[in-house]
C-alpha cells in the first residue's frame, strides 16, 4: 500500500474519515498491531471466516463518516459461533444497508489507553497519550507532545498519567511491560512525521494492553 497515494486520493475525493480497516492497514505497516479482520462481501464467506478467525468475534458496520459506532448500534461484540455471526450480520445489514461489514477477532480485555495525532496548521503534528476506552472523556487523563519526540519523552508522559498505576499492577493484577507500549506509540509517531500534511487527526482508542502485548 502506497500510503501517501491512499491519503492523497482520500483528500481529493473529499473523504473526511478513512474506513476503519484502511486506517488499520496503514498503521500496521508502521508496526502498530491490529486485530485480524475480514471485510464481509457475501454470506458465502461466513464459513471461511469461521475457519480463519477464532471466536469470539466482533462485527462492525463501516458507515461512512461515523466515528462512534457503538453509540449508533453499529457494533456487535462477543459473537460466539457461526450462527450468532450470521444473525448479527443480518441485523446490521438491515440497519445499515449501505455499509460494509468488518469481522474481527475480539481482543482480550486489558488496560485501555488512547494514542492519537493532530496536525495543527499553526504548530504542526502533536501527539496525545492518555487513559483510553470509555474513560477518555470521563477523566480526560491525557498528555501532549509536539513532534518530533523522543522515546523517553513519551515514557515521561505515560508515567505521569493517573491511569498509569493500572499498568504497574493494580488490585492483584500483574504489571505490564512498558516497552511494547512505547513501541506502538513510536510507530504512530513515525506515521505522523512521514504523513505530515495528509491528515488532520488520528486516534487509536482503545490501545489495549494485555497479556498478549499491545
Amino acid at each position: 500500500m502506497e500510503i501517501v497515494k491512499v491519503l492523497s486520493k482520500a483528500m481529493e475525493e473529499g473523504t473526511h474519515l478513512l474506513p476503519e480497516n484502511v486506517g488499520k492497514a496503514i498503521l500496521t505497516q508502521y508496526g502498530v498491531r491490529a486485530p485480524r479482520g475480514w471485510i464481509l462481501k457475501t454470506a458465502r464467506e461466513l464459513d471461511t471466516i469461521s475457519n480463519e478467525l477464532p471466536y469470539p468475534l466482533v462485527l462492525k458496520a463501516l458507515v461512512p463518516e461515523l466515528v462512534h459506532k457503538t453509540d449508533r448500534g453499529a457494533v456487535r461484540l462477543r459473537i460466539g459461533n457461526r450462527s450468532a455471526l450470521e444473525e448479527a450480520c443480518q441485523e446490521l445489514q438491515a440497519r445499515f444497508p449501505e455499509a460494509s461489514l468488518l469481522v474481527e477477532e475480539m481482543v482480550s480485555s486489558g488496560v485501555e489507553l488512547i494514542a492519537g495525532l493532530t496536525d495543527d496548521a499553526s504548530f504542526g503534528p502533536c501527539l496525545m497519550v492518555g487513559t483510553g476506552g470509555v474513560m477518555t472523556e470521563l477523566f480526560q487523563d491525557v498528555g501532549f507532545l509536539m513532534l518530533p519526540v523522543r522515546r523517553e519523552q513519551v515514557l515521561e508522559v505515560l508515567t505521569s498519567l493517573r491511569g498509569f498505576k493500572l499498568l504497574r499492577g493494580f488490585r492483584g493484577k500483574p504489571p505490564y511491560p512498558v516497552d511494547p507500549i512505547l513501541d506502538a506509540i513510536m510507530a504512530l509517531v513515525r506515521f505522523g512525521q512521514e504523513a505530515e500534511g495528509y491528515y488532520e487527526s488520528v486516534d487509536i482508542n482503545p490501545l489495549v494492553v494485555n497479556e498478549r502485548g499491545v
